[in-house]
């Protein structure tokens, strides 16, 4: 991702099994900093995946990123000094293609979607602590690897996440379920779009 003259990306060192954030100036190249957020086995993924996928997201003071550690989920925010701010375990996943749940921001919230074989979940954190202002469990065993899409949608804000056995629109300021839709592929990896004037 990119903000004003900052690159921010994630790797994983396989030799080290680390996982990490990166800082490049955008007009040199240079790498400003390097971060470690986790060290941790690797996990379980298919070859076209990697242990560094999910794309981390700024509100342009804090940098947030997900990877998985084990089965735990992390989410970690870090300034743009590279300096870690906090570091959260909001859930259990587990699949045999591996992990790359991004996270989104919306009001003061980062909000990750994790369909997995194991804990069904979508948490919103606190931007500024990491703390849990919202935690919403799946009805149903589902799967996906799509970013949740946040619009004003049929005059309301509306989550939109695709899965394999539905898409489920949240309220993403308290994590109600506001409707469901039977649907997609056994592993859903389609990511939603949006447009007002498509009825």
């Amino acid at each position: 991702i990119i903000w004003n003259d900052r690159i921010f990306l994630t790797t994983a060192l396989k030799d080290t099994q680390e996982r990490i954030l990166l800082s490049l100036d955008r007009k040199t190249g240079k790498l400003l900093w390097q971060q470690t957020v986790i060290r941790a086995p690797l996990e379980a993924k298919n070859n076209e995946n990697s242990y560094a996928s999910a794309t981390p997201v700024t509100d342009g003071e804090r940098i947030y990123a997900t990877f998985l550690d084990g089965e735990e989920v992390i989410v970690a925010a870090y300034d743009f000094t590279g300096k870690q701010l906090w570091l959260s375990r909001p859930g259990r996943f587990k699949s045999q293609w591996g992990f790359s749940h991004p996270p989104v921001l919306f009001e003061g919230k980062v909000i990750v979607a994790c369909y997995s074989k194991g804990e069904n979940f979508v948490v919103a954190l606190n931007q500024s602590d990491g703390k849990t202002i919202w935690k919403t469990l799946g009805e149903n065993p589902s799967q996906s690897y799509s970013p949740p899409l946040i619009r004003e949608m049929a005059g309301r804000q509306q989550m939109v996440v695709p899965g394999n056995t539905a898409v489920t629109s949240y309220d993403p300021r308290s994590g109600k379920i506001l409707w469901m839709v039977d649907g997609l592929s056994p592993d859903a990896v389609a990511t939603p779009v949006y447009h007002e004037q498509a009825n």
